[in-house]
Parts: C-alpha cells; structure tokens; sequence
C-alpha cells in the first residue's frame, strides 16, 4: 500500500491541488483513445498524477516503427496489443491505478457507451476520422473533449465541448475544422512523417490539460487552440 502523502508531496504542497485535489484526481476516470505516439506520454503522466481510474482504446500492435517516439514501450514488446503493453508499463509506475483497456478501433457503434463511463475525454488518435467520432461522442455524452494532432515538426491542442470560468468558445471541434476532414494537423504520421519529440510535447500537454480541468484550475485551452512548431521554437496560441 503507497503512502499518499510521500508519493504525491510534490502536488500535495502546491495550493492549486493539496489533499483535496489529490483525491479528485484519484476519484477522476479519464479515458485515452489512441495509445501511440501521443497517448504514451499522456498516459504515463496521468498515471503518475495519481489518476485514480484509466482507460485505453487502442486495437493496434506495438511495432518496431513505433519505438522512436511511443516510449512506453520496451522492445520486448513488439508484436503485443498496445492496450496490454501499456497497462504493465503503467502499473509498474503505479500499482494503485485502475488501467482498463479496450483493445479495440473505434467505431461509432461502441463510441458513445466508451465515452459516457468517463469523465474527460483525450483523443490521442492522429487520425481525423476518429477524431470526429469522438467529437460526436462526447457532444452527445457532454464530456469534455481534449484534442491533440500532429504534423512533422508540429503539433496542436485544444479543448472541446467544455465551458471553464465563463469561457464560451467554440463547443465543437467541428465547429472550428468543419464537418469533414479538414485540419491540416491531424495528419496521419505514418504518411508524412514526425519526430518523436512532437508527440511527446503534444501529448503532454494534453495530460496537463486534464488534470487542469478535473481540479478546475488554471486557464484551459478552451476556445483557444495551442500550436507548437519544434523546428523553429515557436509557441502561438490562436482563438477559435
């Protein structure tokens, strides 16, 4: 049995979390769709946070193409469902963390009843299609909704379909990109290419965004849409 006030005395001492944001983030069940190049990092922070319950939807294998940028996983496990690779990495950085996994490609039919047995939404896909389901799914469900996506040396994040401290930005993100594919990051990496440090940033800063919104602190991304380029050290915020 960890020994909360040891493990987590770093949060514990911030005023914005203490004892009483800690034991949201221990009640919170956060679902990660995607456990690839951004869901990695984003999951390996949660669990860390002290995320009580997280699950993962992922129908792919890990493969040896993936390692330069999922670090999560070890070489051993190429060849192995993500869901089930992640899931050991995980409880190795934290025991007490409640991983359930669905190893499974999102369709439309199971979208929904995934998303209402949580309570924030990251869509760590890369992939435009299901970034839409999940925009449905969380619209019907009234889940907040945290994008990332990623292009070569950049990446994006927002927050969807939540309202913080007054904030009404856009509720969708069909609102901003349309009603079909039509955001130029949220390519498919496999077609055009990422350096794995992109994902890591991008997925990151997902992660914060969620802990953000379940301790109902700071400025979330909402109605904003955070662009990162690597290349070039530039950091813009645009609104939405």
């Amino acid at each position: 049995m960890q020994d909360p006030t040891n493990r987590y005395r770093r949060q514990l001492a911030l005023p914005e979390i203490g004892p009483l944001g800690q034991q949201r983030l221990r009640d919170a069940r956060v679902l990660v769709i995607g456990a690839g190049g951004l869901g990695c990092p984003a999951l390996q922070f949660l669990v860390g946070a002290g995320i009580g319950t997280l699950g993962i939807v992922d129908g792919d294998r890990v493969s040896e193409d993936n390692l330069h940028r999922q670090l999560l996983f070890p070489e051993s496990t190429v060849g192995l469902f993500k869901v089930d690779a992640a899931k050991r990495a995980l409880l190795d950085l934290n025991t007490e963390a409640s991983i359930i996994t669905y190893p499974l490609f999102l369709t439309r039919h199971q979208a929904r009843e995934l998303v209402a047995a949580y309570d924030v939404v990251l869509d760590c896909t890369d992939n435009e299609v299901a970034t839409l389901l999940i925009d449905d799914a969380c619209f019907a469900c009234d889940k907040p909704h945290i994008h990332g996506g990623i292009d070569r040396f950049q990446g994006q994040v927002g927050v969807f379909n939540h309202r913080a401290h007054g904030s009404a930005g856009p509720t969708r993100y069909r609102d901003v990109f349309g009603l079909a594919v039509g955001n130029p990051l949220a390519a498919d990496c496999e077609e055009r290419g990422t350096v794995g440090v992109v994902p890591g940033i991008i997925g990151t800063l997902q992660a914060s965004e969620a802990i953000k919104l379940i301790l109902g602190i700071g400025s979330p991304l909402v109605g904003q849409l955070l662009v990162v380029d690597v290349l070039h050290n530039e950091f813009q915020v645009f609104s939405t």
